[in-house]
């Protein structure tokens, strides 16, 4: 059986460890080595950071644009 282990713990990056070898595999193969797994799971968790970041930087602009607007209309007899 193939065991799923989730690297970056959001579900973006998968490694299935294999218990058994298929019955015509000769040798193991990787098309990824260990280090460059790694340093893409490293990036996918920045730009992750960076989009979460950029979501929070636009709701307080959007916020900051409610309340300006929201203080506008006082004082005016509409």
């Amino acid at each position: 059986m193939a065991e799923v282990v989730d690297l970056t713990g959001d579900g973006g990056v998968l490694k299935t460890v294999v218990r058994k070898a298929k019955d015509d595999a000769v040798a193991p193969s990787d098309s990824l080595p260990l280090k460059q797994r790694e340093l893409a799971a490293a990036a996918k968790e920045e730009e992750k950071k960076k989009r979460e970041e950029a979501k929070a930087a636009a709701a307080a602009r959007v916020q900051a644009k409610l309340d300006a607007k929201k203080g506008k209309g006082k004082g005016k007899g509409k």
